[in-house]
């Protein structure tokens, strides 16, 4: 079973960054492993908070980032 998660990339981090990503209904998040660089992303929370309430538990999620 398969999850594909629809992300952005984002330039901005830190702790200032995620607080408007959130009041924004944003959820900052990083994509990492492997051997390649990590890379900063936005969900849409509505997405997530969705997919947790139907409780479909994946077991591998593809992330779709965006650039």
């Amino acid at each position: 079973m398969t999850f594909e998660l629809k992300a952005t990339s984002r330039a901005k981090q830190g702790t200032g960054a995620s607080r408007r990503l959130r009041k924004a209904g944003q959820l900052p998040g990083i994509v990492y492993g492997g051997s390649a660089e990590a890379v900063a992303i936005n969900l849409d929370s509505q997405q997530h908070v969705l997919h947790a309430a139907r409780r479909k538990i994946p077991h591998c999620i593809d992330p779709i980032v965006d650039r």
